[in-house]
């Protein structure tokens, strides 16, 4: 049997994976929407209303911002 170690998990399922590849802008719109999903889960709603929106717009504002992606 292995021995377990204390390692840390990386934060997120892209870098879970290894993910380490270029931000593009469909990336940028799936994390988007994950923004949006978790905002709308955290009050307690499964569909969306204005202010999931906002959420998701405004992730995607910065990512856009961030990595120089086309708008």
């Amino acid at each position: 049997m292995s021995k377990k170690t204390n390692v840390k998990k990386p934060a997120g399922l892209a870098a879970a994976r290894g993910y380490a590849g270029k931000m593009t802008y469909q990336l940028a719109w799936a994390i988007a929407g994950d923004e949006g999903n978790r905002h709308a889960k955290a009050h307690g709603r499964k569909v969306w209303a204005s202010e999931d929106f906002d959420a998701a717009s405004r992730k995607l504002d910065e990512l856009v911002t961030k990595h120089d992606l086309p708008a």
